[in-house]
């Protein structure tokens, strides 16, 4: 195993090192990485350590950020002219050994120093080829680059012995070959179509199963084998918990059961069956006087094109024995929904994975424990946990981690995990090291750094990480419709409209498109195109609580009001849930009290009750936030008319037209409040 020493100035590029010398060390393990004077015992002298450990490195990554070459000490000295300097020292010694690989790394977007710049024992390093590292969203990517520069970099020795091996293989092969001619053996003729002519052997015949419809998923339960003294109809428990769960408390989920009448005495059975039948999850297993021993198993993925990690890693995290203890009291269910989770993670299907993973909470039937420690007891175990017990789920993460250390998979759960606690940080840096793992074709890391981003309202770089996604998935509605609320947060209004087209054209399978499209609408003055996407909301039939669940099961409650609750107040306001709707925005503003469409939402909310003073109250705090949101002032209009406030009124009139750009969109509107005909009851009605 290569040893990797890292200079570096904390000073300098401190804030990068951390995230490199984990990277490092998930790739080439803790012993094996120094990272400067962190690895210096006390009292050590320092020269003879960085004598010792820079001579005995393979690869020396020398960090240099912009400050790298000016950094000077307490008396003005700049550091790299002092003999005595750490860095100095070190860069000098790996420069001055031939067979440690020297690679400048580059960070906080620094250039190579000039030549005339360094003292002469470091001036060799300018004519290094140089590796840049940068922050997010590249750093995953730069980082990849950087490790392909180190792995293939093998010492002289090494290559000779490979070199060697080599020709005596050939030789070997070559000696095999031509052994029989020195053997004085005849040549053996060629067999003849007779001898040839055997038939193939027969594939094992399986009993029918019947099929399931395109865009189902089968679940294939195999008959339980009986290996006790008493027979019990162990099989006919489980088809039925699991058919009412899927096929009936939810049916959403496209999930099917099949039962298979044979047993399944084997992996490679059990996967053979599922190549045949499409089963994506095979169930099989065997029962005694007092428990049942069930394998869960991953199956065939032929109807799963769209999967873009490598399948093994897949099965490391599915693959599970477990023990039920009463068949009729226990479900399987949470081990399905937990494989599936994961089969739509790995095939980039954000929507339907968080779909399943709001199923877990309607899930009140005990599930039984994994047997055993592998990295896929502990995710069950882990997903189980997931919307009770965080801290448990937490531990049972880091262990499958600890076992399987280079499985993405495993880091994209703990993000998502670590994003539920508010912990974003940690979110990011486990999104970093799975994208790190994986294939550049999954990009659903990117799809939790945007929502992180769009959690704290950072724009630009929450746009960046769904452009990526959009490029990778450009036939997907939901990084569509995240990006367009991206650029509706940040007052982009005509980028916001054009992300959330695509979105509804592409087919939602949520109703959030609609209600951002009809907030857009609200904000350009686009009164019939709002009206429009609200009855398409109602045609969707909207469920409010699911969003709020989903939000705050993702994210945690407090962060969740941002997202679940705005679009709460907007369903409750489409179904004429008016008092619900203010609450809804209650709890919004509670959060982000400058959320000036909360406002708009909630004076309608309040108007249609014909509270017109709450009403007047919520639309001047929305003004006094953005005075330039006309439709705002078309609102107080009404309800300052409802009061008896003419002049008020006027003044209202007199803003709106005053603002060119919404003119023509509210001009029919404008002129029904001077007449007195204009309505909130009637604003976002469809026709």
């Amino acid at each position: 195993m290569k040893r990797i020493f890292i200079s570096y100035r904390r000073q300098d590029s401190g804030v990068f090192i951390g995230r490199i010398y984990d990277q490092l060390k998930l790739h080439f393990g803790e012993r094996n990485v120094f990272r400067d004077v962190y690895n210096i015992p006390a009292g050590s002298d320092f020269r003879e350590v960085l004598n010792k450990e820079v001579g005995q490195c393979d690869i020396f990554l020398a960090v240099i950020g912009r400050q790298w070459v000016d950094i000077s000490s307490t008396q003005g000295r700049r550091r790299l002219d002092d003999p005595n300097d750490f860095v100095r020292i070190e860069v000098e010694l790996a420069l001055s050994n031939p067979n440690i690989l020297v690679i400048p790394v580059l960070v906080d977007n620094a250039e190579m120093p000039e030549v005339e710049d360094l003292p002469p024992g470091l001036q060799p390093l300018c004519y290094r080829n140089a590796v840049k590292v940068r922050t997010d969203p590249d750093f995953p990517h730069d980082m990849q680059m950087l490790l392909q520069q180190i792995k293939p970099a093998k010492s002289f020795i090494s290559t000779r012995v490979g070199w060697l091996m080599l020709a005596l293989s050939i030789l070997l092969i070559a000696g095999l070959s031509f052994f029989p001619m020195f053997n004085g053996e005849k040549d053996i003729p060629s067999p003849t179509a007779a001898q040839t002519d055997i038939p193939p052997t027969p594939t094992p015949l399986f009993a029918p199963v019947e099929p399931v419809e395109p865009g189902q998923v089968m679940v294939l339960v195999a008959n339980m084998e009986q290996v006790g003294s008493t027979k019990r109809d162990v099989t006919r428990f489980i088809v039925e918990d699991l058919v009412n769960h899927f096929e009936s408390d939810l049916s959403s989920t496209n999930i099917r059961i099949r039962e298979y009448e044979r047993f399944i005495t084997s992996n490679d059975e059990a996967l053979q069956l599922a190549e045949q039948t499409q089963a994506v999850i095979v169930v099989w297993g065997q029962y005694d006087n007092d428990n049942v021993t069930v394998n869960i198993q991953l199956g065939s993925l032929q109807s799963r094109p769209a999967i873009a990690l490598d399948r093994s890693l897949l099965e490391q995290a599915v693959n599970i024995r477990v023990k039920l203890t009463d068949e009729r009291q226990e479900t399987l269910a949470y081990h399905i929904l937990s494989s599936l989770i994961l089969i739509h993670c790995a095939e980039n299907d954000m929507v339907k994975a968080m779909s399943l993973i709001i199923s877990f909470d309607l899930l009140d039937a005990p599930g039984p424990e994994p047997i055993g420690n592998s990295s896929a007891a502990h995710v069950q175990k882990a997903m189980k946990a997931f919307l009770s017990d965080r801290k448990t789920a937490l531990d049972e993460l880091n262990q499958t981690v600890e076992l399987a250390p280079d499985n993405p998979l495993f880091y994209m759960l703990r993000a998502i995990l670590y994003q539920g606690m508010g912990e974003f940080a940690l979110s990011n840096q486990d999104l970093d090291t799975a994208l790190l793992l994986a294939p550049e074709d999954w990009i659903l890391p990117y799809h939790l750094k945007g929502g992180i981003s769009l959690l704290l309202s950072d724009v630009p770089n929450g746009v960046e990480f769904y452009t990526r996604v959009i490029e990778k998935t450009p036939d997907s509605w939901f990084p569509y419709n995240q990006r367009g609320y991206l650029y509706f947060l940040a007052g982009q209004y005509d980028l916001a409209r054009s992300d959330i087209e695509k979105s509804i054209a592409l087919k939602p399978e949520a109703e959030w498109p609609y209600m951002w499209g009809a907030l857009i609408a609200l904000r350009q003055g686009r009164m019939e195109d709002a009206s429009f996407m609200m009855s398409l909301l109602l045609q969707e039939q909207p469920n409010p609580t699911f969003i709020n669940r989903l939000m705050t099961i993702l994210y945690g409650e407090a962060t969740a009001k941002l997202l679940g609750e705005s679009m709460a107040a907007m369903g409750h306001l489409t179904l004429g849930q008016y008092d619900v709707a203010i609450q809804d925005t209650d709890g919004v503003l509670a959060v982000m009290p400058a959320y000036t469409d909360m406002y708009m939402l909630r004076g309608l909310s309040y108007c249609n009750l014909d509270n017109y003073v709450d009403a007047e109250a919520a639309y001047t705090q929305g003004l006094t936030l953005d005075p330039s949101f006309a439709l705002l002032h078309l609102l107080r209009v009404e309800v300052r008319t409802k009061q008896g406030n003419v002049a008020g009124a006027i003044e209202d009139i007199d803003a709106l037209q005053q603002n060119n750009e919404l003119t023509a969109n509210l001009a029919p509107y404008l002129a029904a409040a001077q007449s007195g005909e204009f309505s909130c009851k009637q604003l976002l009605r469809s026709k």
